[in-house]
């Protein structure tokens, strides 16, 4: 199929090229705050590339964009399912590592809703974002994470959806250009 992308261990390359495609989208954007993207190392060993970008930022608000786990197999029950390739972005809810804040959640779907974006939740505790480690970090930092979903995401055939991935694209663009429409920068709604 064309709308099927294979490649070697899309975990966080599919979200460092979403992220590259945000970049050339807002080249001509004035976003009214201060924008820091990080490609970070480390996520596999501890976090530890996410953990010191943080600290050095010290960011108002977090975004973590990746790939994410997708297991749409008959054989895997429903409950035990990430995500489904095909059926969109993924805004993580909970992993083993955070429990976004309800807050953030509902502005990503806001978002998604507004413009028009079929999207789905990571709810099963399988896996740890950056945001993980980025939530933690100094006085808290409110922190959500968006993510492409992919099947076997740290193998040399990983696979995803191109339509998951453009629409990955558009819902981390429209996030970055709405925030200032909320409180989420608000330094005193730090956890």
């Amino acid at each position: 199929s064309d709308d099927v992308i294979v490649g070697k261990s899309f975990d966080d390359r599919a979200g460092c090229a979403v992220l590259i495609k945000v970049l050339e989208r807002l080249k001509n954007v004035h976003l009214p705050y201060d924008l820091f993207v990080t490609f970070t190392t480390g996520e596999e060993l501890g976090l530890r590339g996410a953990k010191t970008a943080a600290y050095s930022v010290d960011p108002d608000f977090s975004l973590s964009v990746e790939g994410t786990i997708a297991v749409d197999n008959p054989n895997i029950p429903p409950h035990k399912q990430p995500s489904h390739i095909g059926k969109g972005p993924v805004i993580t809810i909970i992993d083993r590592s955070i429990v976004v804040n309800p807050k953030v959640v509902r502005f990503f779907e806001s978002v998604a809703e507004k413009n028009g974006i079929v999207f789905q939740y990571k709810t099963p505790i399988y896996g740890s974002t950056n945001a993980g480690v980025i939530h933690l970090e100094r006085g808290g930092v409110l922190s959500g994470v968006v993510a492409v979903p992919c099947r076997y995401i740290h193998s040399p055939t990983s696979i995803l959806r191109l339509s998951d991935f453009e629409k990955t694209v558009e819902l981390v663009y429209n996030i970055l250009v709405e925030l200032p429409s909320t409180d989420l920068l608000d330094r005193k709604l730090r956890l």
